[in-house]
């Protein structure tokens, strides 16, 4: 079939004539540069690994990344303080800082936990 009929089914989102092709794909890939490049580097991967999963299966996966790049990614701090400051996101792909890990426990402390242990475990 031509690309009208796949543009009709939804196999493609447009048809360009052949002589703005090039214009049109640098457009586009203009627009994909000003996006989050970790989430866009997550949706590649997303589109290879997961095209033969049930639709259904499809969409947890895909809630799970957007959930996972919003709350880990500075992106999505950009992208929440530009929507309400009503300007252009300015997305650098940077990823959260992981907090400080415990303080490294005292020899009191460490035979206090091991002993705890022994009494609950054995």
């Amino acid at each position: 079939f031509g690309a009208e009929e796949a543009l009709r089914i939804g196999l493609i989102n447009e048809v360009v004539p052949h002589d703005q092709l090039l214009e049109r794909a640098e457009k586009m890939a203009r627009h994909i540069v000003e996006m989050p490049p970790v989430a866009v580097r997550m949706m590649k991967e997303f589109a290879i690994r997961f095209r033969d999963v049930p639709v259904s299966e499809a969409w947890r996966v895909q809630t799970l990344f957007n959930t996972l790049l919003t709350q880990l990614t500075t992106d999505g701090d950009e992208g929440r303080k530009a929507f309400l400051e009503k300007r252009p996101p300015e997305f650098t792909g940077g990823i959260r800082p992981k907090a400080e890990g415990y303080p490294e426990l005292s020899p009191e402390e460490r035979a206090l936990l091991d002993e705890t242990r022994r009494e609950l475990y054995g």
